[in-house]
């Protein structure tokens, strides 16, 4: 698992920190142990623009949170030592900050309406593929965020992404790199290996004890245990304040009054289903580029006749959606290309389009299901009204109660006092660390930060979600301390046994690969040094994980082997093996099917260009950058 970490690790660090239409959440306020207030100690400078231990510490705790997910919580702390994600997104926060700053050079801007459209279209706020109002508020108080600050983080992501653009659109793709790419990574092969397991090479391995102390003393940080905290909590949950709200009529008209235009508005939308097929690339043949639209007629007609439209998009679309019949949900006007969009929104429910030309191909575009522009009755919404200011409110009570009983807190109350004065309970949490997750709380990151910062007694912040409000006690603190030798001596013991076994099959492996050299017949070579053949079947070229074996941590990212080289030059170890392997057999793509990756083909390779270019860019401006870091913070 730490070998796919560390493999995707730059990839996933850029999507937490740039992601446009991914939610970026920044959480402030808690910094490490100490009286000072980290959240706002400068810990870089790049050309005078600071960067902050918030801004890091609020990034390493959703990197770790990300990371304990994916491994299903097996990282160990000597596996997130070794992953240095303090560095790793430190260096990334500079590189982000650079091309901000020389997007800004440049002149790159991003006006009120591309942000709007921009945080319109991210599907995490979105109900039934509509933008939503109550749903973004939500997401945003979930974490801590008011609009503001997450539209301006927003804005400086799409600023960003405008210079990438700017990027891409400059890099150019030959023929012959679309149709190298094309054969490679459609090319299938089919592997000969064999699977040295470090569990076959345990047997007879004694650790000594002052090999047990030498690696104690010399992996002291490795195997230093985390600070873990137990948290006293009370929860004010906003459903519980709300229960005997009253709400009259007068309050619902009043509600309704006012946001009448603003959140019971439905606004024109379409639901439709769309089937897509590409434009012949621009040196076709006349007969070539004929070809589309006598597809795109065929299954015009088919669809007049009565097929079933979702089947035909299942059958002919390239498009994206193609897998769902080609739904693409509501879009309101405006939304798609100026004749799509006219097309559209011109079609009754049911009816379908003529075929549409666009400068990527051709459309046919079906109108599933029309909503007017029109406002919603007071009847029709009355209930969602009523339960919205009975939340409101109870919202406001919860909210009330917990600034009481943190002032009594803070005035020397213990919270097991103040909550025998109302009806609720105060709970305390088991021993957790950073990138923890408790199943009471759940993913509420100002929760965590905030609980691990508190020593006993001490009365922390009101951490405030959508459906519940809690005031923090500390309740019990454990320090970050390296645990006596006795108490880690099995540990290690098993750690010294198993890098044991497994140099000994590295061992193996160069033995076979050094016999491979001399001839690279495997089954031979392995008959010769007792060890079993397995295959893998035939498998594409280009797909990460090799069947019978997973992802390896290849060069390039993907196998080069060919006839002419058949070996892999080195062993790679995956998990608990090490694996040898041996080109089999190879079946090369077929050239009918290029005209149908082409334009993919195309962006993929631009979008591996541009990232070289970037890297490249990134490294000119560091190298004339002035970038100061304080690593006593980190």
């Amino acid at each position: 698992m730490l070998d796919v970490i560390r493999k995707h690790k730059r990839s996933w660090l850029v999507i937490l920190l740039l992601g446009v239409g991914v939610l970026a959440f920044v959480m402030v306020g808690v910094g490490p142990q100490g009286g000072q207030n980290q959240g706002v100690v400068t810990i870089a400078e790049v050309n005078g623009d600071p960067i902050t231990y918030s801004e890091l510490e609020t990034h390493y705790y959703r990197m770790l949170q990300t990371y304990q997910q994916l491994s299903g919580g097996r990282l160990s702390p000597a596996d997130i030592e070794a992953l240095n994600l303090r560095g790793q997104l430190l260096n990334e926060i500079i590189d982000q900050r650079l091309l901000l700053q020389r997007a800004r050079e440049l002149g790159l801007r991003v006006s009120d309406e591309e942000l709007v459209d921009g945080i319109a279209r991210n599907p995490a706020f979105q109900v039934a593929g509509r933008f939503d109002r109550d749903v973004y508020e939500q997401a945003l108080l979930r974490q801590g965020l008011t609009p503001g600050e997450f539209e301006a983080q927003q804005r400086e992501s799409l600023v960003i992404q405008k210079l990438q653009d700017l990027i891409q659109d400059s890099i150019p793709v030959t023929a012959s790199e679309i149709e190298e790419r094309y054969r490679w990574d459609n090319e299938e092969i089919a592997l000969d290996f064999v699977r040295l397991k470090t569990d076959e090479f345990l047997e007879g391995i004694e650790i000594k004890d002052e090999e047990i102390k030498d690696y104690y003393d010399k992996n002291a940080a490795l195997l230093r245990e985390p600070l873990k905290v137990k948290t006293r909590y009370i929860e004010y949950r906003v459903d519980d304040f709300a229960a005997d709200v009253q709400i009259s009529e007068k309050d619902v008209q009043s509600y309704y009054d006012v946001y009448r235009d603003r959140r019971f508005r439905r606004h024109e939308a379409v639901r439709f289903s769309h089937i897509f097929i590409p434009a012949a690339p621009a040196d076709a043949s006349s007969e070539e580029r004929a070809e589309p639209r006598k597809q795109m007629e065929e299954i015009l007609k088919e669809a007049q006749g009565g097929a079933d439209f979702g089947e035909l998009a299942k059958q002919h679309s390239k498009g994206e959606t193609a897998a769902q019949g080609g739904d693409m949900g509501f879009v309101g006007r405006g939304q798609l290309v100026e004749a799509l969009d006219a097309a559209l929104f011109a079609l009754g429910e049911n009816e379908v389009s003529e075929v549409i030309e666009s400068p990527v191909g051709l459309h046919l575009l079906k109108a599933v299901e029309k909503q007017q522009d029109e406002v919603m009755a007071l009847d029709e919404v009355r209930e969602d009204i009523v339960k919205a200011l009975k939340r409101e409110r109870g919202g406001t009570r919860a909210a009330r109660a917990a600034e009481d009983d943190r002032e009594k807190g803070l005035d020397g109350t213990p919270l097991t006092e103040v909550v025998s004065q109302r009806n609720l309970e105060a709970s305390v949490t088991r021993l957790f660390s950073a990138g923890e997750t408790l199943d009471e709380i759940g993913d509420v990151e100002g929760f965590y930060r905030a609980g691990l910062s508190l020593r006993p007694g001490q009365v922390g912040p009101i951490i405030t979600t959508a459906d519940a409000l809690y005031l923090l006690e500390g309740a019990e603190r454990v320090e970050p301390a390296v645990p006596p030798v006795g108490d880690v001596r099995e540990k290690i013991r098993e750690t010294l046994t198993r890098r044991k076994a497994g140099e000994q099959a590295l061992e193996k492996a160069d033995a076979l690969l050094a016999a491979l050299k001399q001839s690279p017949d495997l089954r031979k070579v392995a008959a010769d040094h007792a060890v079993t053949v397995e295959d893998t079947g035939l498998f594409p070229r280009k797909q990460a994980e090799i069947p019978e074996i997973g992802v390896l941590p290849l060069p390039l990212g993907r196998l080069t082997l060919s006839e002419r080289e058949p070996v892999a030059k080195d062993a790679y170890v995956r998990g608990d093996s090490v694996y040898v392997m041996v080109l089999r057999k190879t079946v090369e793509a077929d050239p009918a099917g290029l005209a149908d990756e082409k334009e993919e083909l195309t962006q993929r390779i631009r979008g591996e260009k541009r990232e070289r270019v970037l890297r490249r860019l990134i490294e000119d401006l560091k190298a004339n950058a002035a970038i100061e870091v304080h690593p006593e913070f980190i």
